[in-house]
């Protein structure tokens, strides 16, 4: 089958992806922005944060392993070259992408094709660490192309959703009368994966099958931890349990592990109760429960109380967990939801294990950096309104979270009117679809600014019902002259 997304499937996801626009942050980022590299979204960021860390370990036992070895050419190397080899095998693993560069300079200036195995561990490095340009670089400097090192490449441009690019080396490839590995219909799987398409994610699966030649370049337990990826984002519960029992029974020595059971945890959505049942079956299943597969139980709750619980049993179970991302999680939440005593909480317990919200500590982990600076917007929004004369109410643990209101679902009134809150030309608050807006318009120094409208007189309005927070072009909010 021809590997293509659609023009709009990718345009969709790419948008879904895109990371949310920090107004102002004191944090520094990842250095994951450097001049050869391109910028990278949240889930790109955080993988290469858990890559460098030793959590994405690899994924196959030792007789997959020993079969694909197996099944690499083999080629004469000099003792020069071993040395490099084992050397590049150290960069690799520290992810060390420009000490694999500077391998080249021990290269001969017109190395050829006997060379082609220090080029390969070259490229594997820099592509693992995502580093666009540096892979180019290495990729035209290539004295051949061979099926591993297209592999390489698809597998970096797929990771930072470069899906055009990845059809452009399937169909180089094919020009090159390349075939296709295992390991490259993995990572077109993976493609998939990256853009939600389930439904190609299923289609390559099979076509794999249907092919005995590639069984012995085939990592079973990758293909279809991907393929159980795709669907699990795309939220088909049903088909991530269905790959799971056929991984079970395909008799091709592949084993379930924890990643298996990781996508069928993500697969629960919002269902925190089906997550834990997961967790539960892993469990005794045999397996022992790692740290990413907590948060995936606790980002399947959206209320912090339930997040809180399995944080702590995460804490008893795992004593020694890296607890930065865990903490990223509960932070989220509570923020979204808008429970600043649940946000307390979380910097309570960071204090409490060492590590200070303002230290360069709670900065190296790229998503809860994002968290605080997240929370950090948020409080000083709320202090500005009070420093404008908005009385806000307040809990014992910070700003309150919900917007006060009376009982009958009317903004509360002073003696002298509506209070400190905008109103429209009519005094009532602006409304969606559903009720109330959700957002309060943002002041001036001078008191709220005035109620936008379109050239009509008329509330901006969306597809559903009045917009809950228009702006300019500019992204402020538009005033009148007073």
């Amino acid at each position: 089958m021809a590997f293509r997304l659609p023009l709009q499937g990718r345009a969709h996801v790419t948008k879904a992806l895109q990371p949310a626009r920090l107004l102002c942050t004191s944090r520094p980022a990842l250095n994951v922005g450097m001049p050869g590299s391109p910028m990278l979204n949240h889930r790109q960021e955080d993988r290469l944060h858990r890559v460098r860390g030793g959590e994405a370990g690899r994924l196959a036992n030792p007789d997959t392993l020993n079969k694909l070895r197996a099944n690499r050419p083999q080629v004469f190397l000099t003792m020069e070259q071993r040395t490099l080899l084992n050397s590049l095998k150290q960069t690799r693993e520290a992810m060390d992408w420009e000490a694999a560069l500077g391998t080249l300079n021990q290269m001969p200036p017109n190395a050829g094709t006997d060379w082609l195995p220090i080029y390969r561990a070259i490229l594997t490095v820099v592509c693992r660490c995502l580093r666009y340009e540096e892979a180019h670089m290495v990729w035209r400097r290539l004295p051949e192309r061979d099926v591993m090192s297209y592999n390489c490449m698809i597998g970096m441009c797929s990771r930072l959703q470069r899906f055009e690019e990845v059809d452009a080396l399937l169909q180089q490839m094919q020009a090159d009368g390349i075939e296709k590995s295992g390991i490259t219909y993995s990572q077109m799987i993976g493609t998939c994966a990256e853009s939600q398409r389930w439904n190609e994610a299923l289609e390559l699966l099979g076509e794999l099958k249907s092919k005995p030649a590639l069984e012995q370049t085939t990592n079973w337990e990758v293909v279809y931890l991907m393929s159980m990826t795709s669907c699990a984002r795309a939220g088909q519960s049903e088909q991530v349990r269905s790959l799971l029992h056929e991984l079970r029974e395909c008799g091709k020595d592949a084993r379930v592990h924890n990643s298996h059971y990781n996508a069928v945890i993500v697969s629960c959505g919002n269902d925190g109760a089906a997550a834990e049942r997961v967790l539960q079956e892993m469990k005794e299943s045999g397996l022992t429960p790692r740290a990413p597969d907590w948060r995936a139980v606790m980002t399947c709750n959206r209320d912090s109380k339930e997040q809180q619980r399995i944080y702590l049993m995460m804490r008893q179970e795992m004593p020694h967990a890296p607890l930065e991302e865990a903490w990223a999680v509960l932070l989220r939440t509570a923020i979204n939801s808008e429970d600043f005593e649940a946000a307390d909480w979380v910097l309570q317990e960071m204090r409490a294990n060492g590590c200070d919200p303002d230290s360069e500590k709670s900065s190296a982990t790229p998503s809860l950096r994002r968290a605080l600076s997240w929370y950090a917007m948020r409080q000083q929004r709320m202090q500005r309104m009070q420093q404008a004369g908005d009385q806000w109410p307040q809990t014992a643990g910070g700003f309150a979270a919900a917007q006060p209101q009376t009982a009958g679902g009317q903004w509360p009134q002073t003696a002298g009117g509506f209070a400190a809150q905008p109103q429209t030309t009519g005094g009532q608050w602006p409304q969606t679809a559903g009720g109330f807006a959700a957002e309060q318009p943002l002041q001036t120094a001078g008191g709220f600014a005035a109620q936008p409208q379109t050239a009509g007189g008329q509330w901006p309005q969306t597809a559903g019902g009045f917009a809950a927070q228009p702006q300019t072009t500019g992204g402020q909010w538009p005033q009148t002259a007073g």
